[in-house]
């Protein structure tokens, strides 16, 4: 305006570093200092704030960052919830962030001890951890390997005839059927959801599923689904899950189970990568005959677009949005507004 004078009593003339929210009032603009340098992968969930420095697991504060106990992690992680605490995947695993520390919940396959070659014949060892879920078996060797984080125990288990039985590795002391034996560790992958007792991971195109409850350990024949290009994002709804796929649009897997998912497609504008969550609607202007307690939410070119527990897709922005700019990046909700983050 050429002559702020004529401007009515209170308004804005100019302003630096503050916020005009929807409301109208404005606020200061948050500053920001140096916690720490070199980390990756941040994460903010529950006015916590972790990320990875130095492989491992830190959580961030104002001007410091703490290290939390747990196993080594390297390479980018990607982040989502499991049960309300911050859950973390890559390919080598995934883990949670439980109080002060991490742990996992995929079960590594047991390893031959030092210096040992020769496998004991028809003999085979399984990890547990302290909740008693159990890994997938390996040959033993006649010792017990070293223990990783996390790990509690070890089963042993015989081979007779078709069946292995567990045993406490006396010839004579043989117990119940392995429950184990057709299943595998369930792998890391790009994006890791819980999902009604379940973890599910999505592993360049393929989306594995776990056991029920048993979180380390998925169906070798049967435990996983294949789609036609790279899965970009995956956000797990009361009735479905979502799967973006490159090139390919979004996927929705509709069903109370994996057994009973049926596949259509959601929409075909493309996802960007890894800019995804799921948003409580109590914290969304939604115009719905029924409102759910969660929608999962993702970044298209045209706004960010809604998935209902019902399969539909919903785009709040369209009418004033269209052409953004894609990326490869992530979705954050904080306080009442979501969050790009592109590049």
């Amino acid at each position: 305006m050429n002559d702020p004078t004529a401007t009515p009593k209170g308004a804005l003339i100019e302003a630096v570093n503050v916020l005009i929210n929807s409301d109208g009032s404005i606020e200061p603009r948050r500053g920001y200092s140096l916690a720490t340098a070199g980390g990756n992968s941040l994460f903010r969930w529950n006015s916590r704030t972790f990320g990875l420095l130095n492989n491992a697991v830190v959580e961030i504060f104002d001007t410091s960052a703490k290290t939390l106990g747990g196993p080594t992690i390297q390479g980018k992680v990607t982040w989502s919830v499991f049960n309300d605490r911050p859950m973390f995947t890559n390919m080598d695993g995934v883990g949670l962030v439980v109080g002060e520390s991490v742990e996992m919940l995929t079960i590594p396959a047991p390893m031959a001890p030092t210096g040992a070659t020769i496998p004991v014949a028809d003999m085979y060892i399984s990890f547990v951890n302290k909740y008693g879920n159990e890994g997938p078996l390996a040959p033993y060797f006649g010792s017990l390997p070293a223990f990783p984080t996390d790990i509690a125990s070890a089963n042993l288990y015989r081979r007779q005839g078709d069946t292995i039985y567990r045993t406490n590795g006396q010839t004579d002391n043989v117990g119940r059927p392995a429950e184990i034996l057709n299943l595998a560790g369930l792998p890391g992958g790009k994006y890791a959801r819980y999902w009604r007792g379940r973890v599910i991971v999505a592993r360049g195109r393929t989306l594995f599923f776990s056991e029920p409850f048993n979180y380390a350990l998925y169906n070798r024949s049967a435990g996983f689904v294949q789609f036609e290009s790279a899965i970009t994002f995956i956000e797990a709804v009361e009735g479905g899950v979502y799967v973006g796929l490159k090139n390919n649009g979004v996927h929705f897997l509709a069903g109370a189970t994996p057994e009973d998912w049926k596949r259509t497609v959601a929409d075909l504008v493309e996802a960007q990568p890894g800019a995804s969550l799921l948003v409580p609607t109590s914290q969304m202007k939604l115009t719905l005959q029924s409102k759910p307690e969660w929608v999962a939410v993702w970044f298209t070119d045209k706004g960010f677009a809604v998935g209902l527990p019902s399969g539909n897709v919903t785009y709040p922005q369209a009418d004033l949005l269209g052409g953004l700019p894609l990326g490869i990046g992530s979705l954050h909700f904080e306080g009442d507004r979501l969050i790009v983050l592109s590049q």
